[in-house]
C-alpha cells in the first residue's frame, strides 16, 4: 500500500529525474493527495520552449521513476512551455506548488466569473458524458471510476456557484458517499468495493440526467451566449474518444447514441463558444474544427463573427495559450502532455 510518505519520495525522485536535463525548468503539483492509494499525484512539468532532442522520451511515463509512476496512477503528465505556462490558470482554477521549492505558484489576476463560466461550458458536458458512459458501457477500473465521479462533482459545484444556488441535498449525499468510499477504499475487500461502486454508478447516473437538463436550460438563456443565427444546419461535434455533442435548441426526452456512445445534448447557442476555438488561426484549431460535421461548417455564413466582449476576449486568450502549447509540444515531437487537448497530439 502506498503511503503519504511514498508520495513525497515520488516527488523527490521526480526532481532528480528532471534535473538530469537543463531544458526542464521545474515541476508543479496541482490538486492534493488526500487518500493514499486512491488519490493520483498530478504533475505539470515546465520545459524550455526550445528543448533539446530526446526531451519527450525523457518525460514519457514509461521512463519516470517507478514510485513516481505508481503515485501518479491514472493521471497524465502535463507538459507546459515556460513562456506560456501561466496560461494553465486561464483554463482551470487549479492551485499549484513548485515541487522543488515547495512554494505556491503565483496565479494571475483573472475574472473568476469568466473562468468559471468557460469551465462549465468546456467540462460539465464532457463530465456528464463520463457518467453516462460508465453506466451504459461499463468500466472495469474501479479506482478510475472514483476519480471520474470526483471530477464530475467539481463541475456540479461550479454550476451551483455560477447559478448562485445552494448545493441540493441529493448531490450532498452523493458527494458524502463518494468521500467516505474513497477514505475506506484501501481497507475494503474486493466484493465490498464492487458493490459500493456499482451503487454509486447508478445513483450518479440518475443525478447526472436530471442536472444535465437543468444546466442545459440555464446556459441556453445565458447573456454571454446569444442565439446562434449563423447557420440552421444540424451541428454535431465528435471528440477523438467518441464523446459526441449535439447542439440543439430543446433538451430531448431520451438520451441518444452514436456508434454505441451516449450523445450529449448541448445548447445550440454554445456554438459561439466552440466555434470560437475552431476558427482560431492555428493548427490546433484546424484539428478541433475537424470534429464538427462538414455540412454544418460549410453552411455557416461567411459574414459570421463573434460579438466582441470581455468574455469573448477571455475565450480568445484561452485558445491562444492552448495553441501555443500545441505548437511547442508538436515541434519537440511530443505525442502526450498537452493540457486539456491531449488527444490532438496523436496522429
Amino acid at each position: 500500500m502506498i503511503t503519504f510518505r511514498d508520495y513525497e519520495i515520488a516527488k523527490e525522485l521526480l526532481i532528480k529525474h528532471i534535473d538530469q536535463r537543463n531544458d526542464i525548468v521545474t515541476a508543479w503539483q496541482y490538486g492534493e493527495v488526500s487518500q493514499p492509494g486512491v488519490s493520483d499525484l498530478d504533475i505539470v512539468v515546465i520545459i524550455s520552449d526550445d528543448g533539446k532532442p530526446g526531451l519527450c522520451n525523457h518525460l514519457s511515463k514509461t521512463n519516470l521513476p517507478a514510485l513516481t509512476l505508481k503515485a501518479m496512477a491514472h493521471a497524465n503528465i502535463i507538459i507546459l512551455p515556460e513562456n506560456s505556462a501561466i496560461g494553465a490558470f486561464y483554463w482551470d482554477n487549479i492551485r499549484c506548488t513548485d515541487i522543488r521549492t515547495g512554494k505556491a505558484v503565483e496565479v494571475p489576476k483573472i475574472s473568476e466569473r469568466h473562468l468559471k463560466l468557460a469551465m462549465l461550458v468546456d467540462w460539465f458536458f464532457e463530465r456528464s458524458y463520463r457518467m453516462y458512459s460508465i453506466k451504459h458501457k461499463g468500466c472495469t477500473n474501479r479506482q478510475l471510476v472514483l476519480g471520474m465521479m470526483k471530477s464530475y462533482s467539481y463541475s456540479v459545484e461550479n454550476y451551483f456557484t455560477l447559478a448562485n444556488s445552494a448545493l441540493d441535498s441529493e448531490f450532498i449525499e452523493l458527494k458524502t458517499r463518494l468521500l467516505n468510499l474513497r477514505n475506506e477504499w484501501v481497507n475494503m475487500k474486493l466484493p465490498e468495493q464492487n458493490t459500493a461502486v456499482a451503487s454509486l454508478i447508478f445513483d450518479f447516473y440518475d443525478y447526472a440526467i436530471v442536472l444535465h437538463r437543468k444546466v442545459f436550460k440555464w446556459l441556453a438563456t445565458s447573456q454571454c451566449y446569444p442565439r446562434w443565427t449563423a447557420s440552421n444546419f444540424p451541428a454535431r461535434f465528435i471528440f477523438r474518444d467518441g464523446n459526441t455533442f449535439d447542439f440543439v435548441d430543446e433538451f430531448p426526452e431520451e438520451i441518444g447514441f452514436c456508434d454505441g456512445n451516449p450523445v450529449i445534448s448541448t445548447p445550440r447557442n454554445l456554438l459561439h463558444h466552440f466555434y470560437k476555438y475552431a476558427t482560431h488561426p492555428s493548427n490546433l484549431a484546424f484539428q478541433i474544427k475537424k470534429g464538427f460535421n462538414s455540412d454544418f461548417i460549410n453552411s455557416i455564413s461567411s459574414s459570421y463573427s463573434s460579438k466582441s466582449s470581455d468574455y469573448v476576449d477571455f475565450l480568445g486568450m484561452r485558445i491562444d495559450y492552448a495553441s501555443s502549447w500545441f505548437e511547442c509540444l508538436r515541434r519537440q515531437q511530443f505525442d502526450f502532455g498537452l493540457f486539456k487537448f491531449g488527444w490532438y497530439l496523436k496522429p
